[in-house]
């Protein structure tokens, strides 16, 4: 026997007496992938040769990792006790934005709205004095929706305005992903102050899943249902009748994950002069993914230049070719990434993903600072802030972005992504060919790393409230994004 059959035959016997319910297994397990599961021949691929190679481990590694059954079908229920939350009469839309708002509108976005006023904070640490004025002003009710309230904080040991407001009669209500374990005073004290408390998903599932394959990206604050913040550590400050449309998405998960009936939310005045806008939630809910249709729109329609900020690149088939086809028909595209993330294998694929846009055309940057940014503008006339990673997991992770048609804000985006630039460096595709053996390995693992993907949480209210004030509390932290 040779160095090969060697270690086959070595495996064969060790399987051997558990053959028959291995098979089964296995069998069963394909047989779900091929006709249940709705993978892209790749990760179809990846999943079966792990199920054949560990045995009864990968059937297990699948069901943890892989396995997208429930995250359908508790979508799909979601998506009906939705409807008639959201529903929501569409007005006239002007030319010029309508075929980007019918394409998110036909993919199931929420409705356009004009009168509304959008405020860009590209660095969340610039715009905590105005938050904490409009928390500090609110007068009937406090709704925050993020992924989780991390216990652990030293200090003040709560947003301690939330429960000051919770103290004064206010409708505060916190809705977030997960439980989790340990000592949380934070929230138990906000709870204690009157705030009502709810996780999206199933409170049982939620403390005990090893891994949340459906996160709650979502980040929503909304201030007497009339001003609301949306976005991740660039985040956007909303007036008028789209603050109202976030409300509106808030109680429609707030009644998925609490059987409560929520009233509608009164439409605010429309603020002069204001510009049109277009919520857009994507996940589970959303099962025609409308930001990734919106992504796509937006790149397709880019005639001079297309600016794009992720925390991390894992473009799909369909982001590669439509960058592709504006950058050959003349489109200056920029894309800004961080040389770092939070786990080793996002920043390698980021570098990896970046290559054939690279020889595409497109100008790659890597940021030295860590960028936790969902941002693209499309000419200087439209811009999306959220929390959607354009990427292959868009349909099942919970994610809310605004797409803002104003070309005063979308100008103000160009000029905060193009400082950002100034301390980023490029990559060319004549450095990436020169990497080193070390690194082609660190590629390939990052690659195959990347079918477990479990981005870094992001909160909208971290960003925020890590920041310090002097007038209402500081948080302090031993980790940081």
């Amino acid at each position: 026997m040779t160095y090969l059959t060697v270690p086959f035959f070595t495996f064969v016997f060790a399987v051997l007496p558990f053959w028959l319910p291995l098979f089964v297994v296995d069998l069963s397990v394909f047989l779900v992938m091929l006709f249940k599961e709705r993978f892209d021949p790749r990760t179809f691929i990846f999943w079966i040769a792990i199920v054949v190679i560990v045995p009864f481990g990968g059937a297990l590694m699948y069901l943890i990792w892989g396995c997208t059954l429930f995250i359908r079908r508790d979508g799909l229920r979601k998506a009906e006790s939705d409807a008639p939350v959201m529903a929501a009469e569409q007005g006239p839309v002007p030319e010029e934005d309508a075929r980007l708002a019918g394409i998110l509108g036909g993919s199931g976005a929420d409705v356009y709205t004009q009168g509304n006023s959008a405020e860009l904070v590209w660095s969340s640490h610039a715009g905590t004095d105005r938050f904490y004025g409009d928390l500090l002003a609110a007068k009937e009710s406090i709704h925050l929706e993020t992924a989780a309230i991390f216990p652990g904080r030293v200090g003040v040991e709560t947003p301690g305005i939330l429960a000051q407001k919770a103290g004064e009669g206010l409708d505060v209500r916190i809705l977030t992903s997960v439980s989790g374990f340990g000592r949380n005073s934070g929230l138990h004290r906000m709870k204690k102050a009157g705030a009502r408390h709810a996780t999206l998903h199933h409170r049982v599932h939620s403390m005990f899943s090893i891994s949340t394959k459906n996160r709650n990206l979502r980040n929503i604050i909304v201030i007497d249902g009339r001003i609301a913040y949306t976005g991740m550590s660039t985040f956007l400050r909303i007036e008028g009748p789209a603050a109202a449309r976030l409300g509106t998405r808030f109680l429609a998960d707030w009644h998925h994950a609490t059987g409560e009936d929520v009233a509608p939310v009164p439409d605010p005045e429309p603020v002069a002069g204001g510009c049109g806008m277009q919520m857009v939630s994507s996940g589970p809910d959303s099962p025609t993914s409308p930001m990734l249709h919106g992504y796509s729109a937006m790149i397709s329609e880019a005639k001079e230049r297309l600016y794009i900020t992720f925390p991390y690149l894992v473009p799909t088939d369909e982001m590669y070719n439509a960058i592709k086809q504006a950058v050959i028909s003349g489109t200056d595209v920029r894309i800004l990434i961080p040389a770092k993330s939070r786990r080793w294998y996002q920043a390698w694929n980021s570098l990896a993903a970046s290559n054939p846009l690279m020889e595409a055309g497109a100008h790659v940057y890597f940021a030295s600072r860590s960028l936790v940014k969902c941002v693209v503008v499309a000419d200087g006339r439209v811009c999306t802030v959220g929390s959607a990673v354009y990427n292959s997991r868009m349909w099942a992770d919970y994610a809310e972005n605004a797409v803002v048609y104003s070309e005063e804000l979308a100008r103000k985006a160009e000029e905060a992504f193009e400082a950002e630039l100034e301390g980023a460096a490029e990559c060319l595709p004549e450095e990436y060919t020169k990497r080193s053996v070390a690194d082609r390995i660190a590629i390939g693992l990052a690659r195959m790393m990347m079918f477990f993907n479990r981005c870094g949480r992001a909160y909208l209210y971290k960003h925020l409230l890590n920041s310090r004030h002097p007038q209402v509390f500081k948080w302090q932290t031993s980790k940081s994004l």
